[in-house]
């Protein structure tokens, strides 16, 4: 088989693809370019340790195994390649342009309608990157939208599904090979709220930070404009709130 291709795998119901993934890695996909799908989960996982909801079969739930990864200096920006991914296929199918929301989700009208989740396992001189992709087709939760609404018709989500899985892989191999920085003016011009004040905040500690959201800098970290005209990154594990 070749490595390089992607292996599909589909469920019609699983806890969590996700979980699944990194569970099975070893004994089922070790070195093998994956792409699980469920047509619903009882689990789903999202960022932050909350649960991602979704009531329609239609919904893309999926999880993508990319075993190749060896630029450490890009890991974190990942979730930021996979929205950029996303918006990238939106673009070429539906002549659509979304926003970037630090650093995981997809936005249109100022409402979530795609998250990401990425997790990672050392294995040798090479990262296990597993990819967990929540989009929104047909049904959303609360405050959520979703792409068929956008459009105001029907899609094809194996057109959506296919392209996503190869755009996503596709744009991996590019950050392997050349980092982040070929990628840096794509994802400002997608950022969610740029150049608009903003409000930050770590769940766990409360800390809180806001200013200005200047730009995605080349090694993918958000900075932003404080009151005293200083910038401040802002550490990953801060939520953008809306």
């Amino acid at each position: 088989m070749n490595n390089k291709q992607i292996v599909d795998i589909l469920f019609d119901e699983i806890d969590s693809t996700q979980t699944y993934a990194i569970q099975q890695y070893s004994t089922l996909f070790k070195d093998q370019i994956t792409a699980i799908r469920a047509l619903f989960q009882t689990n789903g996982r999202g960022q932050y340790n909350r649960k991602w909801e979704s009531q329609s079969k239609r919904n893309i739930l999926c999880t993508i195994i990319f075993p190749f990864f060896k630029n450490f200096q890009s890991i974190n920006t990942i979730p930021l390649i996979v929205a950029h991914s996303i918006l990238q296929v939106y673009n070429n199918l539906y002549d659509l342009n979304g926003h970037i929301k630090w650093f995981n989700d997809i936005y249109f009208f100022d409402k979530k309608q795609a998250g990401i989740l990425v997790q990672s396992e050392i294995t040798g001189q090479d990262v296990v990157i597993f990819i967990g992709v929540g989009i929104n087709i047909d049904w959303n939760i609360e405050n959520g939208i979703n792409i068929e609404k956008i459009l105001n018709k029907q899609i094809n989500v194996q057109e959506l599904y296919d392209q996503l899985k190869e755009k996503i892989v596709q744009n991996l191999f590019l950050l392997n090979e050349h980092g982040f920085k070929v990628f840096q003016n794509h994802i400002n011009q997608q950022l969610y709220k740029k150049g608009e004040k903003c409000v930050f905040i770590n769940q766990e500690s409360k800390f809180v930070c806001e200013g200005t959201l200047e730009e995605i800098n080349s090694d993918g970290m958000l900075i932003i404009r404080e009151a005293n005209g200083l910038n401040r990154v802002v550490d990953i594990n801060l939520k953008m709130m809306v």
